[in-house]
């Protein structure tokens, strides 16, 4: 998946891809005009579904469900994540033959979209999901359900970084296989040479958004 990337950009990085001595598939290869037009509309499709009540704990949660539904937030997610869908049926048809699936898993709708795209055309293809950070309290998605496995989002072994992340994950769904795999987006911090230094080190923990991020260094600079 191309992320983070002008439009106008895009030729130039699949050109360079096409060109690159190491083999790649490009999924935009394998969707059609039709499928890409089918997940761009799709957002016309949701304002024909009809939320009907919906209580729990004497609290009706329709209305809240259909002004999520409406608000299209995420929607070039979950574009992509029907362009993933259709990227495994159309090879599926090809006879592509795959024996292993890994997707960076935070279970949003790409991750969902390629789920169900796998396990309905590549029943026997293992397909593992691999979250590369702790998980957030907040993330509740991150806490797969029962009913979400049973409908075929949820990869079938979901890899973490750490033990204490185990219990987390299968806060929803007992059943859910769990195993530990190696902190790759952090391997870089093992790799270093470390030298000895006679001054104090400060650590600050910067968050993903750049501009947070960037009022925090400027504040830090300032100090004398």
């Amino acid at each position: 998946t191309i992320a983070y990337t002008s439009f106008f950009r895009l030729k130039n990085v699949y050109d360079e891809i096409r060109k690159s001595k190491r083999k790649f598939i490009i999924k935009e290869d394998h969707v059609s005009l039709k499928d890409i037009f089918y997940s761009i509309f799709y957002c016309f499709r949701l304002f024909k579904i009809k939320i009907t009540s919906k209580k729990k704990y004497n609290i009706d949660f329709s209305i809240l469900i259909e002004n999520d539904l409406k608000k299209l937030t995420g929607s070039n997610i979950a574009i992509e994540g029907f362009i993933n869908y259709f990227f495994f049926k159309n090879i599926s048809i090809k006879n592509f033959d795959i024996k292993l699936v890994i997707n960076w898993w935070e279970n949003q709708s790409i991750d969902r979209g390629l789920c169900y795209g796998v396990k309905n055309f590549f029943p026997n293809t293992s397909l593992v999901g691999y979250l590369g950070y702790v998980p957030r309290k907040n993330e509740i998605q991150l806490f797969p359900t029962k009913n979400e496995y049973k409908s075929n989002v949820i990869p079938n072994i979901i890899s973490v970084i750490g033990k204490s992340v185990v219990k987390s994950i299968k806060t929803l769904n007992k059943n859910q296989k769990v195993n530990i795999a190696p902190a790759f987006r952090y391997q870089h911090l093992y790799n270093k040479n470390r030298k000895k230094l006679n001054k104090k080190i400060l650590l600050v923990a910067l968050p993903i958004t750049f501009n947070d991020t960037n009022q925090i260094l400027k504040q830090i600079l300032s100090c004398d």
